[in-house]
């Protein structure tokens, strides 16, 4: 009962808070009731006549559902989030690429402007002699001043030009550094610390049983990150199987995209295209890991062609990404090497790459790779 001392606006807004207040007792009991089946919310308003009084406790099977489902979506975000990371970082390193070879590009120019500013210069100092030689005494002081005034202005724009140079070097180093950060970290992330190990299996057309195997091992990541990351890239997407060996000359094998088993390789380039891994954003070379018997590079012109050293290359091809050596299965690649050639350069039959994969190196036996190295040196 109101209280009769208070004025009528007070019981009017009192009674109005009691009916808002009841209102949403109702909305929470109703909703409560969802979980139970109409038997037991039945029994249980039976139960209790105070509504206020009265407790639900939600179904056990309910309740399990909804944490499932909550992880579900939880698990399904850090999925989404580890996927625009790692396309965030593609994006990067190619975006950096692109610059490195723009900056490459740029520096050749200049290059080859300082070449011809160079023999412009050899050109003038060639008619100074002429005109010394044919023309009169009061004239050569005229000519001779205006020659100097050429010389000083071609060699300005030759000091220019060697800024320029110069700084499109610099850029271009600021940006090799970047790129072989981001690929130090995306081997870290996406293939672990250590050195890491590639199996070959091989295909010959011969028919003739033999040795089909071999092992390589990488170079350690801080030395060629960029050329490493690229390759284990190649292998994971797959995009090494169904490749051939196809020719063996100066001292080398070379691997390239081209199908061993006749099918497009159109497709088959468009595949490496597809990953952005149809070439190199830059030549990566490490005087620490050169070009020796049985190690693996990159071809010289960027692309993900790829050889193995039958011999001792260090000179010849000091520059080019070295990046794997041999450490296993050398009487597979001996083999290799043995296969018959035409004109002593191109195999007369493709030998194809069935598959290659990452392989643990736990699963490598070291003893048989040192027995076998052994045996190759003597």
């Amino acid at each position: 009962m109101l209280n009769s001392s208070e004025s009528r606006p007070t019981r009017l807004v009192r009674s109005q808070s009691n009916d808002i207040q009841q209102e949403s007792d109702t909305r929470f009991l109703y909703k409560r009731s969802q979980s139970y089946s109409p038997l037991t919310f039945q029994q249980a308003l039976s139960d209790h006549d105070d509504i206020e009084g009265f407790s639900l406790h939600p179904d056990s099977t309910s309740y399990a559902f909804l944490q499932s489902k909550r992880a579900s979506w939880i698990c399904l975000g850090v999925v989404l989030i580890a996927c625009i990371c790692g396309y965030v970082a593609r994006q990067t390193i190619q975006s950096t690429a692109a610059q490195v070879s723009t900056m490459e590009s740029s520096r050749q120019l200049l290059r080859e402007k300082v070449t011809s500013v160079s023999n412009d210069l050899v050109e003038l100092k060639k008619k100074i002699n002429t005109i010394n030689s044919n023309h009169p005494q009061h004239k050569h002081n005229q000519e001779k001043e205006e020659m100097k005034v050429s010389n000083i202005r071609a060699m300005h724009q030759m000091n220019k030009a060697q800024k320029r140079v110069d700084t499109a070097s610099k850029q271009a180093m600021l940006l090799r550094e970047r790129v072989q950060a981001l690929s130090l970290a995306g081997i870290s992330k996406k293939y672990g610390d250590g050195i890491h190990h590639v199996e070959f299996q091989l295909e010959f057309q011969d028919g003739v049983d033999g040795p089909t195997k071999f092992v390589i091992e990488l170079a350690p990541s801080e030395l060629m990150p960029h050329s490493v990351e690229t390759f284990l890239d190649m292998v994971s997407n797959k995009l090494v199987d169904g490749c051939s060996f196809i020719m063996n000359a100066l001292n080398l094998i070379k691997a390239a995209p081209l199908p061993y088993d006749g099918s497009s390789a159109k497709d088959k380039a468009q595949s490496f295209a597809d990953f952005g891994l149809d070439k190199l954003a830059f030549k990566e070379y490490s005087e620490s890991f050169p070009h020796e018997k049985y190690t693996m590079g990159f071809t010289a012109d960027g692309s993900p062609s790829f050889f193995i050293n039958v011999d001792d290359n260090t000179h010849s091809h000091e520059g080019d990404p070295c990046f794997a050596k041999v450490i296993q299965g050398f009487d597979a690649v001996k083999r290799l090497e043995s296969s018959p050639t035409r004109n002593g350069i191109w195999f007369t039959q493709r030998v194809g790459i069935k598959a290659a994969r990452i392989i643990e190196a736990n699963s490598i036996s070291y003893e048989q790779a040192k027995l076998r190295q052994k045996s190759r040196r003597a």
